[in-house]
């Protein structure tokens, strides 16, 4: 257990100073780091960011993908920041969402990544896996050819 919080401090640690360096690159100016709960799906934290944004310009995530998978959730705080005209950047994408416009590269971004684990990895993989199913019948497994 003691290995996995360790873990988890390195972690934030390498994700702070990520945030910090596309700060000073962007010319943005980093006030503090919010830190997430370690929970699955827990967003308490960057909710209360999101409610508490008449104090600051905007938001500085390490990566788009730390937004909630819940494309209701993810819209409903996109819209918040833009209402507020705030706005909301990504580190590792090299990304922000300023206006209406830029949430359509992000949603379009999130479609990928939701679709992706249903692609195949390879033709070869595929046609390893569904040669026999699609291109022999069970009569061509016994049958033997010497050509």
């Amino acid at each position: 257990m003691r290995l996995r919080l360790k873990n988890l401090w390195a972690i934030k640690l390498r994700q702070r100073k990520y945030i910090r360096n596309y700060c000073q690159i962007k010319s943005l100016h980093y006030l503090l780091s919010a830190t997430e709960y370690a929970f699955q799906d827990s967003f308490i934290i960057f909710k209360n960011v999101i409610n508490n944004l008449q104090d600051i310009d905007g938001v500085v995530c390490y990566s788009l993908f730390q937004l909630p998978e819940d494309k209701i959730l993810r819209k409903e705080i996109i819209n918040k920041i833009i209402k507020n005209k705030k706005s909301i950047h990504f580190a590792c994408e090299n990304l922000a969402i300023i206006n209406e416009e830029d949430k359509e590269i992000i949603e379009n971004m999130w479609a990928v990544k939701q679709t992706l684990p249903n692609c195949i990895n390879s033709i070869d993989t595929w046609m390893r896996k569904n040669s026999k199913k699609f291109f022999f019948t069970p009569l061509h497994n016994k049958t033997k050819r010497n050509y």
